[in-house]
C-alpha cells in the first residue's frame, strides 16, 4: 500500500500526465492513428499550460483551505500538540544537515510559537522517511533538531520516526498518545490536506468517537491550526465520525 500510494502521485501529477499523453501521441503516430495523436498532443499541451501558466492549482487549494477558516485566538490552555511531517526538505538535510524547511514550514514555526507560549505542552512529532528508497532522514529527526536548536528541550518531545504515510501518522500517533498518557492534543498541519488526507486516515485510526473527546481544529495552508470554539470543533469531528470527512483534530 505504501509503494502504491507513492506511485499514484508519481504518475498522477500534471507533468507525468503530460508525458504519458506525449508518449501516447508518439505511439499513435507510429500506428497512423492521426486523430488519437492530435488529441493526445493537444491534451499534453493543455495540461502543461494550465499547470504552468495559470493559477488553477492555487485556486483549487484555496477552495480546500476556505473550508477550514483560521481562528483568531489561541486556545486558553494547551497540554499537547501533534505536528505532522511534510514541512522539511529531507533530501537537503540528509546531505547537508540542519533543518531546511519547505513551503509547509510554517507548521514548525507555529508549533515553536505555541511551545514557547505554553511551556507545559508536550510536542508529538509524527513523520519518518516517506521516500520509496528509505534513504533520507525522517521528518521527526529533522523537526527535533529544529526545536532543540531554538531552545525547546527534547524532554518535551514525543517522536514517531517510522510513519511513511498519513494513515501511518494517525495509527502511530494514537499509540504514542496512549503510551504517554497524553490527551487534548492540538493537531498542527495545513488546511489543504485536512479533508483529503488526515480526515480519512484519522477516521480509520480512531473508528469510534464514543467515549472520546475529539475536537476538530481547522487550519490554513502553510500555517498551523489554533483552537476555534469547542462547539464548532466538536461539530466538525462528529461529521468526520459519521462519514469519514473532516479536518484535523484534538484527540483525547
Amino acid at each position: 500500500m505504501f509503494v502504491f500510494s507513492k506511485l499514484v502521485w508519481i504518475f498522477g501529477q500534471p507533468l507525468s500526465l503530460a508525458f504519458l499523453f506525449v508518449l501516447l501521441a508518439f505511439i499513435a503516430v507510429l500506428l497512423r492513428w492521426r486523430a488519437t495523436a492530435i488529441v493526445s498532443s493537444l491534451l499534453s499541451v493543455l495540461i502543461l499550460f494550465v499547470s504552468l501558466y495559470t493559477t488553477a492549482g492555487a485556486y483549487v487549494v484555496q477552495g480546500l483551505e476556505e473550508r477550514f477558516p483560521h481562528p483568531a485566538a489561541d486556545p486558553a490552555d494547551l497540554k499537547c500538540m501533534i505536528v505532522l511531517g511534510g514541512a522539511t526538505q529531507n533530501e537537503v538535510t540528509t546531505a547537508r544537515g540542519g533543518y531546511e524547511l519547505d513551503s509547509a514550514g510554517d507548521r514548525l514555526i507555529e508549533a515553536l510559537r505555541l511551545a514557547q507560549r505554553y511551556p507545559q505542552a508536550r510536542i508529538v512529532i509524527s513523520g519518518g522517511d516517506g521516500s520509496i528508497g528509505g534513504t533520507y532522514e525522517g521528518d521527526a529527526v529533522i523537526s527535533e533538531r529544529f526545536f532543540t536548536a531554538l531552545g525547546i528541550p527534547t524532554s518535551r518531545m514525543v517522536e514517531d520516526k517510522t510513519s511513511r504515510t498519513t494513515f501511518e501518522n494517525a495509527v502511530n500517533t494514537k499509540e504514542l498518545l496512549a503510551q504517554n498518557g497524553l490527551s487534548d492534543c492540538l493537531l498542527i498541519t495545513s488546511a489543504s490536506i485536512c479533508r483529503a488526507r488526515w480526515a480519512s486516515s484519522a477516521s480509520r485510526a480512531f473508528p469510534s468517537c464514543r467515549g472520546r473527546s475529539i475536537i476538530a481544529a481547522p487550519a490554513r495552508k502553510g500555517s498551523a491550526s489554533i483552537s476555534p470554539s469547542p462547539r464548532a470543533m466538536r461539530s466538525c469531528w462528529r461529521r468526520a465520525c459519521a462519514n469519514g470527512s473532516a479536518s484535523s483534530a484534538i484527540i483525547s
